[in-house]
């Protein structure tokens, strides 16, 4: 006796991927359980190769190439809000980055460090923005006590203006003194003509 003939139901589909999925990345960087080493972990080769590409390519290829290689950043609007819980994340990721450059054999100065947490808050779905600002030097030619500790972090320009580089979210500076903008005066022009002008 033949055996009954099996059922022709159609195979099970395998499961789809959604069309919004996140990359690897994007879930370590979004996830609120990531301690100091991890971060420090991620950022670390950002730290070694920004500076080598503002270097080779100036700042306007080398923000272009993040840019390209990061989220797209929120637009204006309820979601580009910096929320306590937003800015509690993104100064986990300012002191990481300030940390693991700490203890590079060359220390990056500000433009990488600030470009580093750029790329970084994309992923968190922040609006993040590269401020500059300069300063003249003090009368004496010297940086005055606790301005940012000009001498390591800042960038010095020919004509002996001194630059610093942060980021700022909703207008709030990350990882930054509140009054960095009252230190250094915003520069308003264009940030590709101060750097790649004087690499």
């Amino acid at each position: 006796m033949n055996p009954p003939p099996r059922p022709q139901g159609r195979r099970p589909e395998a499961p789809k991927r959604s069309a919004n999925h996140s990359s690897p990345l994007l879930r370590r960087v979004r996830n609120a359980g990531l301690g100091q080493i991890g971060r420090a972990l991620l950022v670390l080769p950002a730290l070694l190769g920004i500076p080598l590409a503002l270097r080779l390519q100036g700042y306007g290829r080398t923000q272009s190439l993040l840019a390209t290689t990061s989220p797209r950043a929120a637009s204006a609007g309820p979601s580009a809000t910096l929320t306590a819980a937003g800015r509690q994340r993104a100064e986990a990721w300012a002191l990481a980055i300030a940390q693991v450059a700490r203890n590079l054999p060359h220390r990056p100065t500000c433009l990488p460090r600030s470009l580093t947490l750029w790329w970084v808050l994309r992923y968190l779905h922040l609006a993040p923005a590269l401020r500059i600002g300069v300063r003249p030097p003090r009368s004496n030619g010297k940086p005055a006590i606790g301005d940012h500790q000009a001498s390591e972090a800042s960038t010095r320009l020919p004509s002996a203006f001194i630059a610093h580089a942060w980021i700022e979210v909703d207008g709030q500076p990350i990882g930054e003194s509140s009054d960095v903008a009252q230190r250094y005066a915003p520069f308003e022009g264009s940030i590709s003509d101060l750097f790649d002008a004087h690499p």
